[in-house]
């Protein structure tokens, strides 16, 4: 698992906000489980890929929009070859250009709705995502003259933000309060990506405290207000996603991927597992690797 820091260019997401690109993957590309504390929409122009997200697979074609929140967990797996623009973006972007854009805000589908679905041909969606992959399709500033980044970076975060309010306009995502956010702190961002490389490891809070230089009470009161879960329910979420990703993408018998999660106790991983799911770790692969 990888907790990614960087966006996809490698830039910082606190300096540079906002970044697109437009990739071809072959058949056999794939992106490992991860998650990241910016937002994410991904688009596929063509092919067919699975995308994983917090333990469940959709099947994404031709004209399929994804949107990924800040901290959740999801991985994709090409069936054919694809062609996809992936937009990325801060929550600082978002409160930075907005008054009423809080910390404590974070822009989601609703309830009940998939995180996949595809907008409609000629819609304010539709449009905005080609003018996007007409402009990231041809890379980065022709030059680094000043005049020339600044044109370049305020025309690509100008058509992000174009994309967020089209969306909200036509009520695809919404803002919600106190749904877990972005870390916004470095701190925390180190812990979790501790968490999310070492899934075997039994790390206890006054350890992360210590790791993250805070109070016990400090570093569980923050984590819980960044996170939206409880540290350890938060470190059981995260082993359960690893678990998920192995059960769908590979073959590994059901006793090693829980000895991979640091549970050495198989009946004791089933309840962990089905307190997430509702559904035993076999029961979820059985359903999962049939679509």
């Amino acid at each position: 698992m990888i907790f990614q820091q960087e966006f996809q260019t490698a830039d910082q997401p606190e300096k540079n906000h906002a970044t697109c690109a437009v990739y071809h993957t072959s058949e056999d590309g794939n992106y490992p489980l991860h998650c990241h504390s910016y937002y994410e929409i991904s688009y596929v122009i063509s092919g067919e890929r699975y995308e994983v997200i917090n333990g469940r697979p959709y099947n994404i074609k031709e004209n399929t929009l994804v949107f990924i929140p800040p901290l959740a967990f999801h991985a994709n797996y090409n069936v054919r070859a694809t062609d996809v623009a992936v937009i990325q973006f801060s929550t600082g972007f978002l409160r930075d250009t907005s008054s009423v854009m809080s910390d404590s805000l974070i822009l989601r589908r609703p309830d009940g709705l998939s995180p996949v679905f595809s907008p409609e041909s000629g819609g304010g969606i539709y449009n905005v995502l080609q003018r996007i992959i007409e402009v990231c399709s041809a890379g980065g500033p022709e030059n680094y003259a000043p005049v020339t980044v600044l044109t370049d970076q305020f025309r690509k975060n100008g058509m992000v933000l174009e994309l967020v309010a089209a969306l909200l306009h036509e009520n695809c995502v919404i803002p919600v309060e106190g749904a877990g956010i972005s870390t916004q702190n470095v701190r925390l961002d180190r812990i979790i990506e501790h968490i999310m490389s070492h899934p075997a490891e039994k790390l206890d809070m006054k350890t992360a405290a210590a790791m993250a230089n805070m109070s016990y009470f400090a570093f569980s009161r923050k984590f819980k207000s960044a996170v939206g879960l409880n540290f350890s329910d938060y470190c059981n979420l995260l082993r359960i996603r690893f678990a998920e990703d192995k059960l769908i993408s590979t073959d590994m018998p059901i006793s090693d991927i829980a000895a991979e999660i640091g549970i050495d106790t198989p009946s004791y991983f089933s309840r962990l597992f089905r307190n997430t799911n509702g559904i035993s770790p076999q029961e979820f692969r059985n359903r999962n690797r049939s679509r």
